[in-house]
């Protein structure tokens, strides 16, 4: 078996083949051998192999001893959005920002053979910074591996840069990754043209998520009100968002919006 596919089958590449029935000694109707062995992907993945019997005063002849090929199967690797917070169907937060602010990148590297990206070329994050439509050398960013899961069940990568806005400020980014064999699979979502879009300000907008309201707080809207106006934090909320929240608690409580005016008068207090 040339394991090492050098054309060449070299003296470690010779394997002894045991009997399947020791009990069997009628070769005249034939005698059954086997070998296993692990087969490890190398070059094209395609091997030469052949058999080789001697009786002791010539070798066998037929079909198989003669070149044979087998082929190695590479499952490609898969890449996924993460599905953390902020990237459950993007791979950049912020998703919107302000121009040179922080942006990181997040990918999800996922491979059958738990085969991991063998260079750090392998996991590459590529983003259009100056806004000319295509994807220039040094526009394509290696990341480093964010945890320590095995490949085959899924390792999340990473890349942070800032980003100035350029044009309408919105940049083009895309995913690569290859196992060493082959490239990521194309019809992942990671893979198409996504968009990150960075505004002309330095200003960074906030950006809101989903999350699952604790099983305690359920109902609780007043009383989330009450805290955030007895520490001034909603001091930094925009009028109209405060408005609504205060709406909301008045509502929650006695389905209507007569207590809303209590609410905005202690808010006033506190000012």
């Amino acid at each position: 078996m040339d394991t090492n596919d050098n054309g060449v089958y070299d003296a470690g590449e010779m394997f002894n083949m045991s009997e399947v029935d020791s009990v069997d000694n009628n070769y005249y109707d034939g005698k059954l051998y086997t070998h296993t062995m692990p087969l490890s992907k190398y070059g094209d993945n395609t091997f030469t192999y052949r058999f080789k019997f001697s009786a002791g005063t010539a070798d066998a002849t037929g079909d198989p001893a003669s070149d044979r090929t087998v082929t190695a199967i590479n499952n490609a690797p898969i890449l996924s959005w993460t599905g953390e917070p902020y990237y459950q169907d993007s791979g950049a937060y912020p998703a919107t920002g302000g121009s040179n602010a922080t942006y990181t990148f997040r990918v999800k590297y996922k491979d059958a053979d738990n085969e991991c990206p063998p260079a750090a070329s392998d996991v590459q994050v590529w983003i259009d910074e100056n806004n000319d439509g295509t994807y220039d050398p040094g526009e394509k960013h290696n990341m480093t591996a964010a945890d320590g899961n095995a490949c085959s069940s899924g390792r999340v990568h990473t890349y942070s840069t800032t980003l100035a806005s350029i044009g309408d400020g919105e940049l083009l980014y895309t995913f690569r990754a290859s196992d060493g064999f082959a490239q990521a699979a194309t019809d992942a979502e990671p893979l198409s043209d996504n968009i990150v879009t960075v505004l002309p300000l330095t200003n960074t907008p906030p950006q809101l998520d989903w999350r699952a309201v604790p099983a305690g707080q359920k109902g609780s809207a007043r009383a989330l009100v009450r805290q955030a106006l007895s520490s001034r934090s909603w001091l930094n909320i925009p009028t109209r968002i405060t408005r609504a929240l205060l709406q909301a608690a008045a509502t929650s409580r006695s389905g209507s919006t007569r207590t809303t005016t209590g609410y905005m008068n202690q808010a006033r207090n506190i000012i």
